[in-house]
């Protein structure tokens, strides 16, 4: 029989509340992670079943502070998706400010290597870049300057300034993970969680100033075509 721990995850996942509340009354660990290879605490499975999952386990002292392999706190895993916008400000809410202190962040910046106009812009109040080829709408959104945060990926750490993900059909790019900044090569690159690969961008200012053409043309290892 499964344990109230196990039925709490699969009540969060399946979107029946109404069991969650119970098993949660009865002493059920909102802070429960199941190994399912990202080991995502269950608040993070609760964004995507939406807001008053979010809010029931946090009422019963789901941890926001808690991280996946890769790093990402519940907030952070909420970027993902547009939609689960009012989902991060939520969190946001119940995170120390020094967790998004800009300050702080561009020092991270700066030790990652970034040049000074990747700096600026995420400090700045233009965040979008670049446009989709077919209908013209932004390609990409950037994370604001208090956001950025480090990503562990592939054994090695990495600054994610966009948590848009590219998945385009018949194209050269398919970004399932976020869009990063590699210290090693000074570039920008973008991460592919479902191969387990990264791909090398380009340079900064070429990626700001032609981004579609930029990621059409990404670096992708060999390793990532065999698996694909």
């Amino acid at each position: 029989m499964p344990n109230a721990d196990y039925e709490l995850y699969t009540a969060i996942l399946l979107g029946e509340l109404g069991k969650a509340r119970e098993l949660l009354a009865d002493g059920a660990n909102p802070n429960y992670i199941h190994p399912d290879g990202a080991n995502w605490p269950l608040l993070q499975i609760g964004i995507w079943t939406g807001m008053e999952a979010v809010d029931l386990l946090l009422e019963h002292g789901a941890d926001p502070m808690l991280t996946n392999q890769f790093g990402e706190r519940a907030f952070q895993a909420a970027l993902y998706d547009q939609k689960s916008s009012a989902i991060a400000d939520r969190l946001r809410e119940f995170e120390p400010l020094a967790s998004h202190d800009e300050a702080e962040n561009i020092k991270l910046a700066q030790r990652f290597g970034t040049p000074a106009s990747l700096i600026k812009r995420l400090c700045g109040d233009d965040l979008s870049i670049g446009q989709k080829a077919d209908d013209g709408t932004t390609l990409i959104h950037l994370l604001p300057m208090s956001d950025i945060y480090v990503f562990r990926f592939l054994e090695k750490d990495y600054l994610v300034l966009s948590c848009t993900v590219l998945e385009q059909v018949f194209t050269q790019f398919y970004f399932s993970g976020p869009i990063v900044w590699c210290r090693d090569e000074r570039k920008v690159c973008g991460t592919d969680i479902e191969h387990s690969t990264t791909c090398i961008v380009s340079e900064w200012d070429r990626f700001v100033s032609d981004t579609y053409a930029t990621v059409c043309e990404a670096d992708y290892s060999e390793e990532y075509w065999d698996g694909a």
